[in-house]
């Protein structure tokens, strides 16, 4: 899923899909489903998922996020903005990642 979020005065285009949670471990070497599940989350995560949804969003290809990405990076990027602007939009963020895992195919078995 695709779309754009307002982080302080950028806008920032976002893209999750299944390759998300896999460049997410890759990166930040943590699994990003059981991390926003826990009772006492990191809200860091949700930087880390921004970070990552921002990339794939400008990414001209999977091999280049997979061999082209790091924690450097991710400090780079994070120094664009505020210290509480991703913050902020955590709901607007997860709402895009969720988005992705919804599905529109119909049950066979209850129609």
């Amino acid at each position: 899923m695709k779309g754009t979020v307002k982080i302080g005065d950028k806008n920032v285009e976002m893209f999750a899909n299944a390759l998300t949670p896999v460049l997410y471990k890759r990166i930040f070497h943590k699994d990003f489903l059981l991390e926003s599940q826990k009772k006492d989350m990191d809200m860091t995560i949700f930087q880390e998922l921004a970070f990552v949804m921002a990339k794939q969003a400008n990414a001209t290809s999977a091999k280049e996020l997979m061999n082209g990405l790091g924690i450097d990076d991710y400090y780079e990027w994070l120094g664009n903005f505020e210290a509480m602007e991703i913050m902020e939009k955590v709901n607007e963020i997860f709402a895009l990642y969720h988005s992705q895992t919804k599905t529109t195919s119909k049950s066979k078995k209850n129609p």
